[in-house]
């Protein structure tokens, strides 16, 4: 078994749901920033911790399109917010869904 990388909300976040996105930001930061469209629904799909893949394939199935058409997109927000400080990333020991582990008996 491997490390999986997933990305969350950081508990230092502050953040409120305004109409049809969010404003964010930090107790660090002075600035509050708006997430709209695919931001909205990235910060949406990281209510729990999930992959990088995980995130691309459930925001796909809910808004109807194939996860290579949103990847681009979904990976740019990821890192936009990391840089923000409202979401981090976290090993967790465990398995990736569809990845392949080997048991020795």
């Amino acid at each position: 078994m491997s490390g999986v990388v997933r990305f969350r909300r950081s508990p230092q976040a502050l953040w409120r749901r305004v109409g049809a996105g969010y404003v964010v930001g930090t107790k660090e930061d002075a600035e509050v920033h708006e997430l709209l469209g695919g931001a909205a629904a990235v910060w949406d799909g990281l209510a729990i911790a999930r992959s990088r893949s995980g995130l691309v394939a459930e925001l796909g199935s809910i808004h109807g399109v194939e996860p290579e058409e949103i990847r681009d997109q979904v990976e740019e927000v990821l890192e936009r917010l990391l840089e923000l400080g409202v979401i981090e990333q976290v090993v967790e020991m465990g398995v990736e869904l569809g990845e392949v582990v080997q048991i020795d008996a």
